[in-house]
């Protein structure tokens, strides 16, 4: 499928993206493809998936480094524990929601793992 010929998608698309979004949603109901801005359309499902990606990516850094404290703090730091282990419960189950959604990015969560730890 090729763009559709109504070139003032581009322009709304730039001018009022909510409205885009509501006029691309009612396309997609009604099943009027060949007027879809194919181009913008294409370009904000694939951000998703780099969306999705990136904050997998941070969280995994995070959890790292929360770890990471954890394992070489100094004696006498024990304290912070508990909030230091709420803080990798809450960062591990931020990131357990987008693998929920997206179990096929665990593959890339353990490409990613390998390269950050």
């Amino acid at each position: 499928m090729t763009p559709g010929p109504d070139t003032t998608e581009k322009s709304l698309y730039d001018t009022d993206f909510q409205l885009w979004i509501d006029k691309t949603v009612e396309q997609l109901k009604a099943q009027d493809f060949a007027n879809l801005d194919l181009i913008n359309l294409i370009d904000e499902v694939e951000g998703i998936s780099r969306e999705q990606q990136r904050k997998l990516r941070i969280y995994l850094r995070t959890i790292c480094q929360y770890l990471i404290t954890h394992q070489y703090s100094q004696p006498g730091h024990e304290r912070f524990y508990p909030e230091l282990e709420a803080n990798i419960l809450n960062v591990r189950f931020d990131a357990e929601l987008i693998l929920d959604d997206s179990p096929s990015l665990m593959e890339y969560l353990q490409e990613e793992f390998e390269q950050t730890y």
